[in-house]
């Protein structure tokens, strides 16, 4: 009777955790791998979108978000954890640095594989220009 007991619990143990598990990954929403929020879109003229290797989870989204808030310009950062980018929003009519935004990714603790800018895509880190 008690090794049956046991069995029992256990069996409740597994049953609950897997049904934990189902229920986690039934409530998280996909994710549109193109980000678009009030009419937005990534795309657009004067977006710029980087890409980084392993943005694991929401954590590292803000961690990369606050980065990229402080270089001079940006006026709002989306970040797409699934697809491992971010789209940068500039205020109007600036033009955001290229080498600001891969350092800012960098000091985030991310590798950037590639920046496209609406001018220009950098696969290495960009250089600025003299003067």
């Amino acid at each position: 009777m008690v090794r049956s007991k046991s069995v029992l619990i256990t069996g409740l143990f597994v049953l609950a955790a897997a049904s934990h598990l189902v229920a986690k990954t039934q409530s998280t929403p996909a994710v549109n791998p193109v980000v678009k929020a009030s009419g937005e879109d990534p795309k657009e003229s004067s977006n710029t979108v980087i890409f980084v290797e392993d943005m694991h989870c929401k954590h590292c989204a803000k961690r990369l978000a606050r980065k990229l808030f402080a270089v001079a310009g940006v006026k709002k950062v989306k970040a797409n954890i699934e697809h491992d980018f971010a789209v940068v929003i500039p205020e109007t009519k600036k033009t955001l640095s290229p080498l600001a935004l891969w350092e800012a990714a960098e000091a985030a603790k991310f590798k950037v594989i590639r920046i496209e800018t609406p001018i220009q895509t950098f696969e290495t880190k960009p250089v600025e220009p003299a003067g």
